[in-house]
Order: C-alpha cells, then sequence, then structure tokens
C-alpha cells in the first residue's frame, strides 16, 4: 500500500481506518525508512513497512496494490518525483498482472501539461478509482476517464471514532487549527496575527476561557504546525494558564488527539480535516481556507456561512467571527446520504478481496472475515 507518511492526522487516519477495516488481511506499507509511525499505526498487527526497493521487489507476491491518500494529485514540479515513483509501482504492477486501486483522492488543480501526464497516466491503469469531491469527479468525467470511477464523501467520514458530543464539551474551550504552508512571509505574518488576535479576543472575556491550539502535521518536511504554532502563542504571553498545545506526532495516540478536538464547544480550522472533523463531531466552526480542497468541500455539503481566505487574512474582522462561531449562520450538519457516501471509496476493494459480498464485520469494527490477502 502506498500512502503519504510524514506524521499529518489525516493521512495516518486513512492507515489506521483500513488496518482496521482489512484487519484480517496482510498491508504492507511503503515507507520511507526516515518516518516513524505513530504509535498507534505501529500496534497493527497486519500492518507490516517496507522500503520502495523491497517493494518493487516482492510486489509479484502480492495481490493488489492500494494507493490510498488525498492530495496524491497535485501539479507541483517539487512532488513529480513522487508522480514518478508511485507511476513506476502501478507500472509494474499491472506488468505483474496485480490489481490498482486508488482510494480517496481529490484531483487538481492541474495546469500543466506534464502534471496532466502524470495523472492520466497513473488513473488509466487502475483497476478503479474513488475521488472525494465533484471537482475531481468533474476533472475525471471531462478526460474521458475509462477506468471505473465513483465519488464519496472523504474517508475519515468513515472512521469508527467515538465523538465527545456536545453535552461533555468544555463551553468556553475555543480550538484553532493551525497551517502550515508555504507562502511569502507577509501572508504567514498576516495569518499568524489575525489568529493571535482571534485567540486573545476569546482569552480577553474572562479567567475561565480557553483556547487549544492543534497542530494536525508533526512531520519533518517543512509543514509542521508547531511552527506557525509558537509563532502566535508567543504573542499571546499573558494568556499562558488559559492555552494548552496539542499537536500531533509519532508519540501522540490518535484517540488522545480526538478526544481533545472533539472536546472543544467551538472551532477555527485551517487543517482540511480539521473542518472535517468538526463535521463529524457537530461543532461549530469557522473555515480559513488555504486549498480548494476546502472550498470543494464546503460546496459539497452546501456551506452557506462566513469564509475566511489565507490570502486575505487581513481583512479578517476578528469580532465578527467570534460573533459566527457563538450563533454559526453556516451549516454544521448535512445530508445523511452525504456521510453513507465515504463507504463508496472501499466498493471495489471489497468486491476484489471478498468476491461480490461485503467484507466481514460490523459497521462498528470494520473487521473483515474472508481469506488472507496481501497489499
Amino acid at each position: 500500500m502506498s500512502a503519504y507518511l510524514d506524521n499529518n492526522l489525516g493521512d495516518d487516519l486513512f492507515v489506521d481506518l483500513l488496518a482496521r477495516r482489512y484487519r484480517d488481511h496482510e498491508i504492507h506499507l511503503i515507507r520511507d525508512g526516515r518516518v516513524t509511525l505513530n504509535v498507534d499505526l505501529q500496534r497493527h498487527a497486519n500492518l507490516h513497512t517496507v522500503t520502495l526497493k523491497r517493494a518493487l521487489l516482492e510486489l509479484y507476491s502480492f495481490d493488489a496494490l492500494v494507493i490510498v491518500g488525498g492530495s496524491i494529485f497535485q501539479d507541483i514540479p517539487a512532488y513529480y518525483r513522487y508522480d514518478l515513483r508511485r507511476n513506476a509501482l502501478v507500472t509494474l504492477a499491472r506488468l505483474l498482472g496485480k490489481a490498482v486501486f486508488i482510494i480517496g483522492c481529490n484531483i487538481g488543480p492541474i495546469h500543466s501539461r506534464k502534471g496532466k501526464r502524470f495523472t492520466r497516466y497513473c488513473i488509466a491503469r487502475a483497476n478503479a478509482i474513488s475521488v472525494r469531491d465533484s471537482a475531481s469527479l468533474a476533472f475525471l468525467e471531462s478526460w474521458q476517464c475509462r477506468t471505473p470511477h465513483t465519488m464519496g464523501s472523504d474517508l475519515i467520514f468513515s472512521y469508527p471514532f467515538q465523538p465527545a458530543g456536545r453535552s461533555s464539551s468544555r463551553p468556553r474551550r475555543l480550538g484553532i487549527s493551525v497551517v502550515n504552508v508555504n507562502r511569502p512571509a507577509a501572508e504567514i505574518a498576516s495569518y499568524i496575527e489575525k489568529l493571535a488576535e482571534l485567540a486573545e479576543a476569546h482569552l480577553s472575556k474572562g479567567a475561565e476561557q480557553e483556547v487549544t491550539f492543534f497542530g494536525f502535521n508533526g512531520g519533518g518536511n517543512g509543514q509542521n504546525d508547531s511552527v506557525p504554532t509558537a509563532a502566535i502563542v508567543q504573542r499571546l504571553a499573558g494568556y499562558t494558564r488559559q492555552i494548552t498545545l496539542q499537536q500531533y506526532g509519532p508519540s501522540v495516540p490518535i484517540a488522545e488527539f480526538l478526544g481533545s478536538f472533539g472536546s472543544c464547544h467551538t472551532l477555527v480550522c485551517s487543517r482540511f480535516h480539521s473542518v472535517v472533523l468538526a463535521l463529524s463531531f457537530g461543532i461549530p466552526f469557522f473555515p480559513i481556507v488555504y486549498s480548494d480542497k476546502t472550498l470543494n468541500l464546503l460546496h459539497d455539503i452546501g456551506y452557506a456561512g462566513p469564509v475566511a481566505h489565507y490570502l486575505a487574512m487581513n481583512e479578517l474582522d476578528v469580532q465578527a467571527t467570534l460573533g459566527d462561531l457563538v450563533r454559526p449562520a453556516g451549516a454544521t450538519s448535512f445530508s445523511p446520504a452525504y456521510i453513507e457516501s465515504s463507504r463508496k471509496h472501499f466498493v471495489a476493494l471489497d468486491d476484489f478481496i471478498c468476491g461480490g459480498s461485503r467484507c466481514g464485520g460490523s459497521d462498528a469494527d470494520l473487521g473483515t472475515s474472508v481469506s488472507q490477502r496481501q497489499c
């Protein structure tokens, strides 16, 4: 199985979800030797790690190649080496007669010929692909994609977590998801300053007010969310007793992070999966958009509330934002059918593994009980 591994909560949840769902099957996860897996992923008895070289040498012994991830098809020159690696895996898998499944991704935006060629080559050689938003589905349709394809809501809507629920939430606790992205220094400074102002405006209401900063990316690829978080907290020196930090990383149990996030009363969401989790937990949220994938998600759920954009954080009205969180004008609930559609990502792989019948086990434990296969 190929996945993005750099201690990013969303991507680790993907891996955790598949390891749970196919717990009776051996999963060989392609891992860079420098990456330390999260402690919860290490506990899966059916999850083994292999180097890319070993995966290429042993691909003949596997039953299928599964590629799982969110923004895995990006038209970014710095990522072309990953596209080449993925396409080499797909090519060898098909030459060896192995099935290839691409699960839970979004596509684009793609503008260059090179980016388009890399993406179309990979998708054309897959047995099936599932995407997580209507914009990506439109890409496939515009390309007249012949690979069987479907669309469902983000994979994490299928994750078997137990939401904390509003009854156990902290009524004065504001959660802020911080994102570290490669932007011009002036834009980063504006983002940090506005989030600090937002946190201070909440904390200044009284000593009982709380703010928890959440870092979803704890990796070492230059996008570790602890960097902008530290800059924000530095501006809040007078409120240290009211501030807590929840930075995801290799030693942080997934359930601990999710429990802390789910106990917030309101949320400011920068990371894409912070929006997904806010929706899953039913917590009022204010989205800050740094990528089209967030806009596409909000579009697909019919969100009608206020939105801030990373590129225009200097325009953010802090007091109005706090008011929106107290009296949310946007949608924080949506059609059950949208949540159910997340299961569509598993249909093709279930059919391959289980021969047309739903894999054994209940939806609660996502277990399987069929003959073992290797991915």
